[in-house]
This record gives structure tokens, sequence and C-alpha cells, in this order.
């Protein structure tokens, strides 16, 4: 029997971004969210993770199965780290052993 990790990463949507006048953001293909405020939004997707900051910024949709985030806020910035949620958890793995 597979875990819902292993299902989800099989069943991963392409990542997608579409901003609307800076105030609306869809994303597609984000796995999991590491933090949110209404300053910041730290999304992974399966590559890297996606910064997103603003003002009042407010999650309307999450559907990590669907791999959907919906955000309504003033955005000011988006940016990749680089490190998706697979990367970062290997990395924290190893920075543990090696200590």
């Amino acid at each position: 029997m597979e875990n819902t990790e292993t299902k989800r990463e099989q069943n991963f949507l392409p990542h997608n971004l579409t901003l609307k006048n800076r105030s609306v953001l869809q994303v597609n293909g984000v796995i999991d969210i590491e933090n949110f405020n209404d300053q910041t939004v730290t999304a992974y997707t399966q590559d890297e993770s996606l910064v997103i900051t603003g003002e009042n910024l407010h999650i309307k949709k999450l559907n990590l199965e669907q791999g959907e985030l919906l955000l309504k806020g003033k955005i000011s910035s988006l940016s990749y780290t680089g490190e998706g949620k697979n990367s970062a958890n290997k990395r924290n793995i190893f920075s543990k052993i090696f200590k």
C-alpha cells in the first residue's frame, strides 16, 4: 500500500504561477506550506521553495492533494530559494548526522 506522500508525488502537477493585479496569486504544483503570516508565505514545490512577501496576505484556498494555492493581498515579491522540500529534508538529516 502506498503512503499519501508517494501518491502526491506521482500525481504531481506542473508548477505554474498566475498573478493578477498584484493582488491575487494562484500557484499550482504546491506540495506543502512551511509557514505563513500576513506578510510572508513560504510554499514548497517539488524542486524548490517559493517565498511570497507582501501585505495583508491571506490564503483563500489550499489543496495539497491537487497542489493548489490561492493567495490574496498586496503581493510585493516572489522569490525561489533553490531548495525544495525533499532537498531541505535531506540537508537537515545529513546536518544532524554529521554534527
